[in-house]
């Protein structure tokens, strides 16, 4: 498929810990440099409003596999891999159930 790890990779527990010593549950927390987006994962799974922004689109991209079903298939995952580093908007929300992942 192509998608590299982002480089400055860190554990989920760390932003969880700042989550939710900063935040209450519904609050909204912006990453402004979400990379491989573990800051959104960790907000997702405390019931935690995101935003995040990211500059490249391949992380990008490979970062919306953190929020597709573990049992998503093969070619769903280049589907949605390939429409983000064109530039389309995925929403990804009906297959997670999430708050809410739209690439734009």
């Amino acid at each position: 498929m192509g998608a590299k790890g982002h480089p400055a990779r860190f554990p989920a527990k760390l932003p969880e810990f700042f989550i939710k010593f900063l935040t209450d549950p519904g609050d909204l927390v912006v990453d402004i440099f979400a990379g491989s987006n573990t800051t959104g994962r960790a907000a997702e799974d405390l019931g935690r409003r995101w935003l995040g922004y990211e500059l490249s689109p391949e992380y990008l991209a490979a970062s919306a596999f953190r929020f597709l079903s573990k049992d998503a298939p093969a070619a769903r995952l280049q589907e949605v891999y390939a429409a983000i580093v064109a530039g389309e908007s995925v929403d990804l929300r009906s297959e997670a159930g999430l708050l809410g992942l739209a690439a734009e």
